[in-house]
């Protein structure tokens, strides 16, 4: 009990320290998010230091969970470089799109390359068998494990990075994906610490403070996307896949949309617009009320989970509604 008291000491210290020195951490990183009257609509110049706030407290939560608290999410120390080496990494690469702009051909290259080593050196993040509740066998996916790990992998990082760009929303999505976490898991201390960045930067990105740039949402994406998989492979606690599915639809519908209307148009998937889901219905409802609607969007879906409905209807009710809610606000925006 005395270990719990001094973790939530020190979060609480290392977050209260870095809220209050945001902007001196600002100015020596030297990253804003400037306005351009196109994408980007902010009045004044944003620090980007999202993805630093949430590194700092990663290299400090994740040792002090292991030596105090015996968090052995890993049996060997080159899982533990695993882990790292795949946050760091992606955490690099958000950074450094965010500093230069890479293009996507090599921001997607590098991903490949640091999933490659990462599941090299942790063989438990393959992902090698797909189950789901509404149907009997598994589906072994044997050669392709690693095409598909790496596939999936990618497509969450760039389903969160599209979901990005109104004020909160991606913070309060992974509270809630953190939170279903909290409740399953046996690892709650490890969980319970994860709060503590994800308010900080939430009340720093809420008034336009601090944006979060791609080296946060990279990063928290990695992480939880590990996390999942973890939780699916090793603990069992997630039992099937369509659980998983159910966790990441909003994303990963915003995902197909959004490249599925860029192609037909004949333009680069990864190019930016104002059609995603937070700019159709901002133009309506307003920041506050927009965060709610997504927001409902992703946590009713997991409720129903735990009323026991089934996923295939809980997947096909989800789907509906996100296409009818984006259809009705572009028809009467």
């Amino acid at each position: 009990m005395n270990n719990i008291f001094i973790l939530v000491g020190l979060y609480f210290i290392i977050n209260l320290i870095l809220l209050q020195n945001y902007q001196r951490l600002a100015k020596k990183i030297n990253l804003y998010d400037k306005p351009d009257n196109k994408l980007k609509k902010h009045i004044k110049k944003v620090p980007i230091l999202g993805g630093i706030i949430l590194l700092i407290n990663f290299l400090i939560i994740l040792p002090v969970s292991i030596l105090i608290f015996d968090f052995l999410i890993f049996d060997k120390k080159r899982e533990i470089f695993s882990l790292f080496f795949l946050i760091i990494s992606f955490f690099l690469i958000g950074f450094f799109d965010d500093k230069i702009k890479m293009s996507s051909n090599m921001r997607i290259f590098l991903g490949i390359f640091v999933l490659l080593i990462s599941i090299s050196l942790n063989n438990d993040l393959l992902i090698q068998i797909l189950q789901f509740s509404f149907y009997e066998k598994r589906i072994y996916l044997e050669n392709i494990s690693y095409i598909f790990t790496i596939f999936a992998f990618l497509a969450f990082i760039h389903a969160i990075n599209m979901f990005d760009g109104l004020n909160a929303q991606v913070l309060l999505y992974f509270i809630i994906i953190n939170t279903f976490l909290f409740i399953i898991s046996s690892f709650n201390i490890f969980y319970f610490s994860l709060y503590f960045p994800l308010i900080s930067i939430l009340i720093l990105n809420y008034n336009s403070r601090v944006f979060l740039g791609d080296g946060g949402s990279y990063l928290l994406a990695a992480l939880y996307a590990y996390l999942i998989i973890y939780e699916f492979n090793i603990t069992k606690n997630i039992s099937f896949s369509d659980h998983i599915l159910i966790l990441m639809i909003i994303p990963g519908l915003e995902l197909l949309r959004l490249s599925f209307i860029r192609l037909i148009n004949g333009k680069n998937i990864f190019d930016g617009d104002l059609n995603h889901i937070h700019h159709i219905l901002k133009k309506n409802h307003g920041l506050f009320n927009t965060n709610v609607i997504v927001l409902s969007l992703v946590l009713t879906p997991i409720l129903l989970l735990y009323a026991n409905i089934n996923s295939f209807i809980i997947i096909f009710l989800t789907i509906l509604s996100y296409f009818i809610l984006i259809f009705y606000n572009k028809k009467f925006k």
